[in-house]
């Protein structure tokens, strides 16, 4: 008795049928998008961008711009508080928390009277990429919920 051959197309519907199951889960990896965070980062991204730019003329005195940093820092807090409670968002969370030790060892530099031209050069890129970072995983996940 001749055992009847199996055709390509009769080999591929296991792997069809697989692929039809797996898209119709849906999976969650990655926090869900949070319209606060999103605006927040980019309200303290913006602030500290402008105040880095101009104290690279001009570095003022630690005290004029002390309240700067006190709101930079609860505003950090603040959002790591708020990831903190959102199941798979270990990356946000970790994120802002670079931000805010930078934040905080910035502020510890300026109180120092450390803060001129050339830190400034040197701390601009590093915190204008972490929080771009942040806001363009955002971004991804706006457009991710979007879909």
């Amino acid at each position: 008795m001749k055992i009847p051959s199996i055709t390509k197309y009769q080999k591929a519907i296991p792997f069809i049928l697989i692929i039809t199951f797996l898209v119709s889960c849906k999976v969650t990896l990655i926090a869900p998008y949070d319209e606060i965070v999103d605006k927040k980062i980019s309200e303290l991204h913006e602030t500290l961008l402008v105040n880095l730019k101009t104290w690279s003329n001009k570095v003022p005195d630690y005290d004029d711009v002390a309240d700067f940093y006190d709101k930079s820092e609860v505003t950090l807090e603040i959002l790591i508080e708020r990831t903190k409670g959102v199941p798979k968002s270990e990356i946000m969370t970790a994120s802002l928390n670079k931000i805010l030790a930078n934040i905080k060892e910035l502020r510890s530099a300026h109180q120092s009277n450390l803060v001129d031209k050339n830190y400034i050069d040197q701390v601009y890129p590093d915190l204008n990429e972490q929080l771009g970072a942040v806001q363009r995983f955002q971004m991804a996940l706006k457009r991710a919920a979007e879909n």
